[in-house]
């Protein structure tokens, strides 16, 4: 019986499959299928896995057109046969060679459709990257075995350091959405968003091999690249949205306005058409200094400076506010109207003394309204799961289907 399929698609990497296959043979899981689709290669890919094959009877090799990522990984789920599914990038490792049979076993034991672990970033001899903190990042690090609702993952990021029950993926017709970037957060958000709850092990299973993937603007690098990743993110931000996942859908929206802020991508004209045309309703998704950033693409003519904005608000938040704290974009317009129309009669400090504390009473009034409406929000939609989950073991309970008669005759003399 195979426990895990281990789905991995290939695309020009031939020079890494060595290395990435001696990480899987040091796992000590034996039960495993890899199933390999090259996508489209035109390096020495399709031999090299060939050649694996002949030592690795496991390998299964599938080759299509070049379509992305994406699809190799939905083609390489139609394929599989084991209990639960990993995914492993041919550039990537695997790391402590315990981690997978520690997961499966977990979740067999526990029937969870989802077990997840850790994330290092390796360098390209495959050593652990030290001055990367994984517990640093947006996603959770766990320290413990656990339980935890979904909402507690954080922001959809690294699906590859999880294992997911082949049936509950295909059950639920969970796939890779066809963008030719952001693939990954779209998936894990109907994962997560889609589950009761996720079961959590600490133990380091992926290493990401950062140095060769390289960042997002290195991936980004054409007009149709751009447009998929802003896609994704509006599409993840939907799906938190629509179920209740509040607090990952902050964060994500702070990923968001930091890649806009990235380097020159302010002023990066074809970003400026796109933004506007995928956020065609930013009020539905931005407030308060978000919507600086969105303005800003949308118009850059006539909004103030990135490096004006910096100033202002660190002039009338400074010592006050949390730096990433929000100053209305309505609010900055109106301090810049008031500020010219006041800087010829009176001495610059002057005129922030005179306006700072009503920005800043308001500020602080807006941002507790929103944290306390944030909290109970998460809060209810807390106690709905729970009442849902209640609801659903009743239903599905032996003494509910054998009273069923019963109610059916109650209903019928009423």
């Amino acid at each position: 019986m195979v426990k895990i399929s281990i789905i991995m698609p290939v695309y020009n990497q031939a020079e890494f499959l060595e290395d990435t296959f001696k990480s899987i043979t040091n796992q000590t899981l034996k039960d495993i299928e890899v199933i390999c689709v090259n996508d489209g290669s035109t390096d020495d890919a399709q031999q090299t896995l060939e050649n694996l094959k002949i030592r690795y009877p496991f390998i299964k090799i599938y080759k299509t057109e070049n379509q992305g990522s994406g699809k190799a990984r939905n083609y390489g789920i139609k394929q599989a046969t084991g209990e639960y599914i990993a995914f492993l990038d041919a550039d990537d490792s695997f790391l402590d060679e315990k981690a997978l049979e520690k997961m499966y076993m977990y979740g067999h034991k526990n029937n969870a459709d989802i077990v997840c672990a850790n994330l290092r970033r390796i360098k390209q001899d495959r050593s652990i990257e030290k001055e990367y903190d994984p517990k640093a990042a947006r996603f959770s690090y766990f320290i413990q075995k656990d339980v935890l609702e979904p909402v507690e993952y954080g922001i959809p990021w690294a699906f590859y350091k999880n294992i997911y029950k082949t049936s509950f993926i295909k059950d639920n017709n969970i796939q890779f959405p066809d963008l030719i970037r952001g693939q990954d957060p779209i998936f894990l958000a109907n994962i997560l968003t889609t589950l009761d709850e996720i079961h959590v092990i600490n133990t380091d299973l992926y290493g990401y091999n950062h140095s060769v993937s390289g960042g997002v603007n290195v991936k980004t690098d054409t007009y149709e690249k751009k447009e998929a990743y802003i896609q994704h993110f509006k599409d993840t931000m939907d799906i938190l949205k629509d179920a209740g996942f509040e607090s990952p859908l902050r964060e994500y929206k702070k990923e968001f306005i930091n890649y806009l802020k990235f380097q020159d991508n302010l002023n990066d004209e074809q970003l400026q058409q796109i933004v506007p045309k995928i956020f065609n309703n930013p009020d539905e998704y931005f407030q308060d200094d978000e919507m600086f950033f969105i303005k800003y693409l949308e118009n850059p003519e006539t909004n103030p400076e990135l490096d004006e904005f910096k100033e202002i608000k660190k002039c009338l938040f400074e010592e006050i506010l949390l730096s990433d704290n929000f100053i209305g974009y309505d609010m900055l317009q109106k301090y810049l109207k008031y500020k010219d129309e006041l800087k010829d009669k009176y001495p610059e400090d002057e005129v922030r003394k005179a306006s700072y504390n009503v920005i800043q009473k308001i500020a602080t009034d807006v941002n507790q309204e929103y944290e306390t409406l944030m909290d109970d929000t998460e809060k209810l939609d807390k106690q709905i799961r729970k009442q849902r989950k209640i609801k659903d073991e009743i239903m599905t309970s032996n003494s509910w289907k054998m009273t069923e008669v019963l109610r059916n005759l109650r209903n019928r003399n009423k």
